[in-house]
């Protein structure tokens, strides 16, 4: 999944002349890509679960955009597990009285889908 990431990251900046379409698959595959790596042994799981967070939610900005769902529709459980896998360790995070770091987090779980604010409403 690294070798991925160093390949998105380095094709990057080719996206500007592309159309939405492509783009959106690029951040699907980016996405993808940070989700394996936060899975792997020795990782930063939260930054990797955080980078995917912030490519996926620019995958569905594009997407409604231009109207289409293709890869939100896709990426529609990849999403919903990241969510959770946030809100859990969010809710850690409170635990611990890491207050700023938990909001940062429970903000991402929110942009990942604007529609769910159950999770917003978290009480400890």
């Amino acid at each position: 999944a690294s070798e991925s990431i160093t390949i998105l990251t380095q094709t990057e900046s080719l996206l500007s002349n592309s159309a939405d379409e492509e783009k959106a698959h690029y951040y699907y595959v980016k996405g993808d890509a940070y989700l394996s790596l936060a899975s792997e042994a020795n990782t930063q799981v939260t930054s990797n679960l955080l980078s995917a967070t912030s490519a996926f939610v620019e995958m569905i900005n594009i997407e409604k955009k231009s109207g289409s769902t293709k890869y939100t529709t896709l990426a529609k459980a990849s999403t919903t597990d990241l969510g959770n896998k946030l809100f859990d360790i969010a809710v850690a995070d409170i635990n611990k009285k890491n207050y700023t770091e938990a909001t940062s987090i429970l903000y991402s779980v929110y942009e990942l889908d604007t529609k769910d604010l159950e999770k917003l409403y978290f009480y400890h």
